[in-house]
């Protein structure tokens, strides 16, 4: 039997969905299974003026004002200390529609386990995230070649490992899995706010034992993932804007001297480095 928002915002169980929205970035998506649901469904978001019929808003500053993506992050790596009083957490990022009850997915995909994620079904390893995040723009070039000279330095076994899906994150309440997300909120914060290029590093550095779900990131059994549009993104949401910096040459040297040699890729395995002005390119 369905039940109204009010009657469902008393549920109490140690078990929630989440997600987050900060900056307007989207519209709140829409979770029919949350009206049917003993799990409660919460939103983080910075709009006072939200309301969801599905999902119980919970207004909150973004932690970080001018910088609303990394904001969001932190709520949505941080399940431990945002969600204090849940003993088991599934966060889902706001595209991602929820096909099955949640309450019979943490019995069935988290179990006993401290993390459970998808692989990616589309890109292999992590080192074809970082290219695929350079080709699509989707955070600074100097940030992201900076996350993979450093993971080439210290940890190149990481490189090679298979890309984990972070939209859907089933997390248990431990010490292990908060040492984790300190980790990776560490990776976001210091380097790309890309956060599937530092999810397996954490994972990684952590030692913390983990389930990959072997699904279709774009529709299984058990969700469907949304067109942006559908879910009312922003012109450009999510892309880093190269705009808001001062240095336009710089697009010149990171963004289009990239696309010009892109094709080299595959002969070098790995993403393409570029070196500044004054220095010849390192593809070592």
């Amino acid at each position: 039997m369905n039940r109204s928002r009010a009657e469902r915002s008393h549920v109490t169980n140690s078990r929630v969905v989440y997600t987050a929205l900060i900056g307007s970035y989207e519209r709140p998506s829409e979770q029919p299974i949350a009206l049917e649901s003993s799990t409660k469904f919460i939103c983080f978001t910075d709009d006072e003026t939200l309301q969801s019929e599905y999902w119980n808003i919970i207004l909150v500053k973004p932690r970080y004002p001018s910088d609303p993506i990394r904001s969001a992050r932190y709520l949505k790596i941080h399940s431990n200390v945002v969600l204090p009083e849940y003993d088991q957490t599934l966060w889902i990022d706001n595209r991602v529609i929820l096909l099955v009850d949640p309450t019979a997915l943490f019995e069935t995909v988290l179990g006993e386990n401290l993390l459970v994620l998808p692989g990616h079904s589309f890109r292999e390893t992590v080192k074809d995230e970082f290219d695929a995040v350079l080709d699509q723009r989707l955070d600074d070039p100097r940030r992201v070649r900076r996350q993979f000279d450093d993971y080439i330095a210290n940890s190149p076994e990481v490189l090679n490992e298979p890309v984990l899906w972070t939209a859907i994150l089933f997390r248990r309440k431990c010490e292990q899995v908060a040492r984790f997300e300190s980790c990776w909120h560490e990776q976001v914060l210091l380097h790309s706010r890309r956060d599937q290029l530092s999810v397996g590093y954490a994972i990684t550095t952590e030692g913390i034992t983990h389930s990959t779900l072997q699904i279709d990131n774009h529709a299984s059994n058990m969700h469907t993932w949304v067109d942006a549009k559908l879910a009312g993104r922003v012109e450009n949401g999510g892309r880093w804007n190269a705009s808001t910096y001062r240095a336009g040459s710089m697009l010149a040297d990171y963004t289009n001297r990239y696309r010009v040699i892109r094709g080299i890729r595959k002969i070098l395995g790995r993403p393409v480095r570029l070196a500044s002005r004054d220095r010849k390119l390192d593809n070592g």
